[in-house]
């Protein structure tokens, strides 16, 4: 079927055959309107071999090309010229050309081959068209959009088949756009806000450090992608979905980069926030890390950024420097190393009065008391055993014995008697978790300094220390399981249950690791269980008086060479 271009507006920007010069004469008038009728076959043609596609003879069809010489239309359709409005004619965009690259201005030459119809008179096409989306926003789905390939061809039968297929497309709702990754994301970051961030937390308050800025997290990149990895694992692991493993790492690979880069400049962005939530978001999947990679690296950043005069004043601040100081002690305590943080920090938290907006009870549900006291015995621990592998060296207990006398004299205020009973302020019950709470820690510290300075163990010794990790476990027990606060108590249950022999008391410890890693879902808690199921295979009560689980987890030091080391952080 010959293809016969009738009635187009006369142009110089492309020539005509000369067959049609004269219809474009006759065809004077500014308006035109274009239509598809049947043409008369006046030669038979053997199509070339690039058109494969199958076309009817009672249909007309447009070629969707990437090169206006890419194929060569062999047959011609014969069109009818209707005057009409200038305003309603189309202009056809070449098809090396985008819709933003439209020329409207000139007509095209019967060989370029058409990519859309574009109606000037609407503005609103843009709307309704598919088009490369070259802009940095963000749709719901990537693919939401699918343009043709060169060599799809359109089928329409008839001008009727365009107009309708027109309307459809404009009756399509948009796509979805975001200006950022922040409003794409903004739900799951309210859920964070809402609920994740409180985890790591004995309660919520509103300085919380893990806690972000919603108004302002687009302005940081890398905070952003830390706080949906974050939050990406435990929708994860409520969901039961362990297909999102490749969208989690994703986030966190992201943050990780970006938060090198940022670390060019750190103050500007909150690079302790990010450092932060990078961290929790490891003791989210294990217990055992390289923690003093990050807590040196830590060490630089609060010195660059000032913090002991920032946190003077800002809450905020106060609780990011508490949080590291609390998973650099609990971290040097069990590998009996020093502190890699200077103890300075926890002088200056030590100065602030306690309160309901700022307490180490409420970040970590611990005293700070016995917190300032694991950092002298880690401190201690790390000189005992580099004494213990030299010859003629004696270690001098005494600072150990100093240190567990205030720990004995402290006064717990927390303690329900029916003296105090009518004048209390808060719930009995919530005092008295506190009481217990408080308790654990103590008799932890206890046992920790009884086992950690004692290569062998006399009679006495295994008998103190059974009565500690019995206490332990004894107030553990009283705290209800419904209570954020037993769960911060990880450490006690994991200093007392690898002394323990009753098989009551070892099924209790697999309860609480158990519930706590399900209830919380941070992994540390599991990896506490296994590390304890490995404690208690070589368990035997002949050995009892030097078998421990330090035999476990060797003591490292805190020089620069061994920060890459894997240590276990049950803070």
């Amino acid at each position: 079927m010959p293809l016969v271009w009738q009635g187009l507006v006369k142009t110089t920007s492309s020539p005509y055959p000369s067959g049609l010069r004269q219809h474009q004469k006759r065809s004077s008038c500014s308006t035109a309107e274009f239509k598809f009728v049947q043409g008369r076959p006046k030669k038979k043609r053997k199509p070339k071999s690039s058109i494969s596609h199958h076309i009817s003879r009672h249909q007309s069809y447009f070629a969707v090309s990437t090169s206006p010489s890419a194929e060569v239309v062999q047959e011609q359709t014969q069109i009818e010229h209707v005057p009409v409005d200038s305003g309603s004619i189309p202009v056809l965009l070449s098809a090396n050309q985008l819709p933003d690259e439209a020329v409207t201005g000139s007509a095209p030459g019967p060989w370029d081959f058409p990519a859309t119809f574009i109606d000037t008179s609407n503005s609103s096409w843009v709307e309704h068209q598919p088009q490369l989306d070259t802009s940095p926003y963000l749709g719901l789905e990537e693919s939401a959009i699918t343009l043709p390939a060169s060599h799809d061809i359109i089928t329409l039968d008839g001008m009727e088949e365009v107009e309708r297929y027109n309307s459809l497309q404009s009756a399509m709702p948009p796509m979805v756009l975001y200006q950022d990754l922040a409003q794409k994301y903004h739900h799951i970051l309210e859920m964070y806000n809402n609920e994740f961030c409180a985890m790591p937390l004995t309660y919520d308050y509103h300085a919380n450090p893990f806690r972000v800025r919603l108004d302002r997290i687009q302005d940081s990149p890398s905070l952003l992608h830390a706080a949906m990895a974050l939050s990406s694992q435990h929708i994860a692991k409520i969901d039961r979905s362990p297909n999102m493993a490749t969208e989690i790492y994703a986030h966190q690979s992201t943050a990780i980069k970006l938060f090198g880069e940022a670390l060019s400049n750190p103050k500007s962005e909150p690079v302790l926030d990010t450092l932060l939530l990078l961290i929790i978001f490891e003791i989210s999947q294990s217990a055992h890390g390289m923690w003093s990679v990050h807590l040196n690296g830590a060490r630089i950043l609060l010195e660059q950024l000032s913090a002991s005069d920032t946190m003077q004043t800002n809450l905020r601040m106060r609780g990011l420097v508490a949080m590291l100081v609390w998973w650099d002690v609990t971290t040097a305590l069990i590998s009996r190393r020093e502190p890699i943080l200077p103890l300075t920090y926890l002088d200056t938290l030590i100065q602030f009065p306690e309160s309901e907006d700022w307490s180490f009870l409420v970040l970590v549900g611990c005293p700070v008391d016995f917190l300032m006291a694991m950092a002298r015995l880690s401190k201690l621990a790390a000189i005992y055993e580099k004494m213990t592998r030299m010859e003629y060296t004696i270690f001098n207990d005494l600072p150990v014995q100093l240190i567990i006398g205030e720990v004995q004299m402290f006064i717990n205020v927390d303690e329900v008697t029916f003296a105090n009973l009518d004048n209390l302020e808060d719930e009995p019950g919530s005092r008295q978790n506190r009481f217990h709470c408080i308790e654990a820690w103590r008799h932890a510290v206890l046992l920790f300094a009884a086992r950690a300075f004692s290569k062998q163990q006399d009679e006495y010794g295994l008998r103190k220390i059974t009565y500690l990790a019995r206490l332990v476990l004894d107030h553990v027990r009283c705290i209800p399981q419904d209570e954020f606060l037993q769960k911060q108590l990880l450490l006690p249950v994991f200093l007392a249950g690898s002394e323990v022999e009753s098989q009551v008391d070892r099924a209790f410890v697999r309860q609480y690791c158990q519930h706590w890693n399900e209830t919380s879902r941070f992994e540390h808690f599991g990896s506490a269980a296994q590390l304890l199921e490995d404690v208690w295979r070589d368990w035997h009560v002949s050995i009892r008086d030097v078998y421990w689980w330090g035999a476990k987890i060797q003591p490292q030091s805190a020089g620069r060479a061994s920060s890459m080391v894997s240590e276990a952080l049950f803070g």
